[in-house]
């Protein structure tokens, strides 16, 4: 694996360093975007949304409510697959240069993790229960599979930045998913907080791995 020396702590070390061009580093820190902050800002806001609507819909918190909790859980899907799906796709377009674009990680898992939010709301709007369980593990071990096998390879592939992001992908999708075929998630509401706090943290992870002065 060839890395540029380390000495030049970050990715935009434009140019050649002993004839290597920067795409052949591994110690990538940011990525270029293929859009501006409002965009990336729209994105992160809703699949942060997303996190803390599937929180809502825990079964106190939507009692206490007076809701069933359904329409937080579908708010949620297509949040999450909006917002999250959007943000894995910049990060594929902004690693296009480097050494190891992962492309068709990033194209499985974000076909997979985007489908499977989407038939499960499209189920959940047919009132499709039975089918839910069924069609709905299904698609989403698919999509927990292709998502983790891409921080996998991030973890593998990369040092620094993106590994560490590769690392906090693949916990939070083994924790989510535990939980989930443990039947604990939406009936213990500590549970259910600290998996929305690891989802959040993972999602401003995922944010900040673009070249972007969220700050202007």
């Amino acid at each position: 694996m060839e890395t540029i020396e380390n000495n030049h702590h970050h990715s935009h070390s434009h140019g050649h360093h002993h004839g290597k061009h920067r795409s052949e580093n591994v110690h990538v820190y940011q990525v270029d975007a293929i859009v501006g902050k409002n965009p990336l800002n729209i994105a992160f806001t809703a699949a942060v949304l997303g996190q803390l609507l599937f929180f809502f819909a825990n079964y106190s918190i939507s009692a206490a409510l007076g809701s069933d909790g359904e329409v937080f859980v579908l708010l949620a899907h297509f949040l999450r697959a909006f917002g999250e799906g959007f943000l894995l796709f910049c990060l594929m377009k902004g690693m296009a240069s480097l050494l190891y674009p992962l492309k068709w990680y990033f194209i499985s898992a974000i076909f997979f993790f985007v489908l499977f939010h989407l038939v499960t709301s499209a189920l959940l709007i047919m009132h499709q229960n039975g089918l839910l369980g069924d069609i709905g593990v299904f698609f989403y071990l698919l999509s927990t599979i292709t998502y983790f096998a891409l921080g996998f390879m991030l973890k593998q592939k990369y040092k620094d930045s993106l590994a560490k992001l590769g690392i906090i992908m693949m916990t939070y999708i083994l924790v989510t998913m535990a939980l989930s075929l443990a039947g604990m998630m939406g009936i213990n509401i500590y549970i259910d907080f600290a998996c929305v706090a690891l989802g959040v943290y993972y999602i401003i992870t995922l944010r900040d791995r673009f070249d972007v002065d969220y700050d202007d």
